[in-house]
């Protein structure tokens, strides 16, 4: 950031005193600071020492000339805006200077007061201007790797399809919360506190970090959005934030590609451990509310209502039923029944519902 007042710092080098008195005394009511220099290490020496807006060099000097000064401060200096002032006898070279981006303007000798000061007045704001959008692209790169950042970490629970989808929608920032027909999958291992008394506690937390894995590579095929994880459960959205058509049975086919998953997972650690795990699944279809919720340093789009309840009671009513199995209420059933073979369990009470409602067990999809 530019830390000297607006008016501008100015360099000016010249190897005839007369010259640098002349510029002086015209030009020191206009800005901060001018300095005078008579050779271009002594230029470098002040160009080092102080934030220098504008530099100015005559080109014609003794060893070397203002083009090939101003050369050897682009790569230290690249903001400091570069001028010559010269004769139109080396007006070829100084073009050519200017064309390849070595210098901003020429300056003509003899130099007019009013001409030169506008000259310059116009590179401090140019040097402002360019400072001022470097800043502004640096904060902008910022930004992109912090989104960019955030949305890697929100891969992870969502599919990239469906993030897509969000981010070209832009339902995700405007909607807040809103009423949804969805569909939820609650997952919970049976088994597992068998599994855990025999292993140690890095084994267990390296069978979990596997076990979500493979979970989450099924819930992202079928379109899901995993709501949490807690404990050995997941809870999964099917149909928000973003709605599908066949939401009821894409979760239903996640369901059953989690247990074939989870079948090959047990191959690895029976073997390893002499004991698998099974997994009892709820889903039900019904109306939720959906969106962003929490406070504005901590938002988290969720989803709340008697529908996530019941998939959860669904799912631990049957816990103890041996081996794994994918059970759905009457909401789901009525959407998925030309689709898949299933088996009637009669009716549960749910928690929170004033009528038992109708389970049945999936079995496996029509051919």
């Amino acid at each position: 950031m530019n830390t000297h007042q607006a008016r501008g710092n100015i360099l000016y080098l010249d190897d005839e005193e007369g010259n640098l008195l002349a510029f002086v005394a015209s030009f020191r009511k206009y800005y901060d600071n001018i300095y005078t220099v008579k050779s271009a290490q002594e230029g470098i020496a002040v160009l080092r020492k102080h934030p220098i807006d504008v530099v100015l060099t005559d080109q014609r000097m003794p060893g070397i000339t203002g083009v090939q000064f101003l050369e050897m401060v682009i790569s230290e200096f690249p903001d400091t805006i570069r001028m010559i002032v010269t004769a139109y006898s080396d007006i070829r070279d100084v073009i050519n200077a200017i064309n390849t981006g070595k210098i901003f303007r020429y300056i003509q000798k003899p130099w007019d007061v009013n001409e030169l000061k506008l000259s310059i007045d116009q590179a401090i704001k140019t040097r402002a201007l360019e400072v001022a959008n470097r800043e502004l692209v640096d904060i902008l790169q910022k930004e992109v790797a912090n989104k960019e950042q955030i949305l890697r970490i929100f891969q992870r629970y969502v599919p990239v399809n469906v993030i897509n989808e969000v981010i070209a929608e832009e339902q995700f920032s405007s909607k807040s919360a809103e009423v949804r027909v969805v569909t939820v999958l609650y997952s919970d291992i049976k088994g597992f506190n068998i599994l855990s008394s025999k292993i140690k506690p890095d084994e267990r937390m390296e069978f979990l970090n596997d076990y979500f894995s493979v979970m989450a590579k099924c819930i992202e095929k079928y379109r899901g959005f995993i709501n949490k994880f807690s404990g050995t459960s997941i809870s999964v959205i099917f149909g928000a934030p973003i709605s599908f058509i066949d939401s009821p049975s894409d979760a239903i086919n996640c369901a059953l590609e989690m247990i074939s998953s989870l079948d090959k997972m047990n191959e690895t650690y029976q073997k390893k451990y002499g004991h698998i795990i099974e997994l009892g699944i709820g889903i039900h279809t019904g109306e939720a509310i959906t969106g962003n919720m929490g406070i504005p340093k901590a938002m988290g789009y969720t989803i709340i209502g008697y529908t996530v309840d019941t998939a959860l009671q669904v799912q631990t009513s049957f816990q103890d039923v041996p081996n794994n199995g994918v059970f759905v209420t009457q909401s789901t059933y009525d959407e998925v029944k030309d689709r898949f073979n299933c088996e009637s369990l009669g009716s549960k009470t749910i928690l929170g519902k004033d009528n038992s409602i109708n389970i049945y067990r999936i079995l496996k999809p029509f051919d």
